[in-house]
């Protein structure tokens, strides 16, 4: 799958929301170093991801990130 067609197909709504989740998760809950890490390794994933998608300009960036949400 191309990058374009993988955000097209990308509900960034509903990526914000899970993102949010992991963010709770990670922050509201005292987890194993293992899970810590995977977890912060997934949001800062998701951040490159969303970061590409404004920076090659697919998306606006108020499309892909909702700043009310606090990020690690």
């Amino acid at each position: 799958m191309k990058l374009k067609a993988l955000v097209h197909n990308t509900d960034f709504k509903l990526l914000q929301q899970q993102k949010a989740v992991l963010i709770d998760i990670l922050n509201g809950s005292s987890l194993s170093a293992d899970k810590d890490i995977a977890i912060e390794g997934i949001i800062n994933f998701l951040d490159s991801f969303q970061d590409a998608v404004v920076d090659d300009q697919l998306k606006t960036e108020t499309e892909v990130f909702d700043h009310s949400i606090e990020t690690i």
